[in-house]
């Protein structure tokens, strides 16, 4: 596995465009696993043309990058035990609420909330910058 190196920016960007990523690199997948020519890929569903263009710039070593770290953002998940930290997690990188918003939603003042969110994404940074996870996976 190659060595990767995500800064705190990179953690944000992630957890904001993780949608994004997944489709696209399904998209570069199906691209790259296929022989066809390029009819095939007009022809499905994903008929975007900037999309496509954009997929088609991603190389070997960013679907490795991104793929990791989207494991990483699943691996997180599944170690949220509290059903609030699921919530918000959810409230605010799956349908984008304010942290306001999200506050209202779970029941939590505006300020733990930020707290939850700054720690959410300093454990996110360590699992993701994680050797030992790196080797394993």
């Amino acid at each position: 596995m190659r060595e990767f190196n995500y800064t705190r920016n990179d953690v944000d960007y992630y957890l904001e465009a993780r949608h994004k990523i997944k489709r696209q690199l399904n998209i570069y997948l199906r691209d790259k696993l296929s022989s066809i020519d390029d009819n095939k890929t007009s022809n499905n569903t994903f008929t975007n043309a900037n999309e496509n263009n954009l997929v088609n710039k991603l190389s070997d070593y960013d679907f490795e990058k991104d793929s990791y770290a989207l494991k990483c953002i699943e691996k997180f998940e599944e170690q949220l035990v509290d059903v609030r930290d699921r919530k918000i997690l959810k409230f605010k990188y799956t349908y984008n609420l304010t942290i306001d918003e999200v506050a209202e939603e779970v029941c939590y003042h505006t300020r733990t909330v930020e707290r939850r969110i700054q720690s959410f994404k300093d454990k996110l940074y360590n699992i993701m910058n994680d050797k030992d996870l790196r080797e394993r996976a």
